[in-house]
């Protein structure tokens, strides 16, 4: 079932019924992937974010984040999503983009941690891929499993005891530790199921 639906239009608001309002943290409307002005939000690459409520995730022993995004360039690694930790240690719950050979390369890896040991990856390359045109992103989660998703295309399934996210607040668009690796592009559209 639906948990909370930010269409992004500017603003925060959760139009799901649930009222799990976003607060947004200097990011600006932008166009979204139809064309309509105003109708995303534009993230900066260095300060930025938008804060979803921890409320909106549990209790949950599984669930599914999907949201569409449009990066600026291709060699800048970023967090799609990141649950707030009282303790500062990874891994953690999140989603994110980046490259294989390390930072300032070519986008090429998805990672989508939830609070275990390892933090197995999946190499996509960015030429089939082309991540600074609108994609969607969806990842699912339980207590058996992670799977990831590429406009609709399964391309992870991994297997392994998650504990899913444990309460803290989700950081769109940054690192919630630390704020860093922070998406340079657009987010529209977010989802929690």
């Amino acid at each position: 079932g639906l948990r909370a639906h930010y269409p992004m239009d500017g603003n925060g608001g959760d139009i799901s019924g649930n009222g799990f309002q976003a607060f947004l943290a200097g990011v600006a409307p932008a166009e979204d992937r139809q064309g309509r002005p105003n109708a995303a939000l534009r993230f900066n690459g260095v300060n930025n974010y938008v804060l979803v409520p921890g409320t909106a995730l549990l209790p949950r022993q599984g669930g599914t984040i999907s949201l569409w995004a449009k990066v600026d360039d291709n060699v800048t690694q970023f967090n799609l999503f990141a649950e707030r930790r009282p303790v500062v240690a990874e891994p953690f719950f999140r989603a994110q983009l980046g490259s294989f050979q390390g930072l300032g390369q070519p986008l090429d890896t998805f990672l989508f941690s939830i609070n275990a040991p390892t933090e197995p990856r999946t190499v996509a390359p960015s030429s089939q891929y082309g991540f600074t045109a609108w994609h969607l992103y969806t990842f699912t989660w339980d207590r058996a499993s992670k799977k990831i998703y590429f406009d609709g295309e399964l391309l992870a399934d991994f297997q392994g005891d998650y504990a899913g996210p444990q309460g803290g607040d989700l950081y769109l668009g940054t690192n919630s530790v630390n704020f860093y690796e922070s998406l340079r592009g657009v987010m529209d559209d977010v989802r929690i199921y």
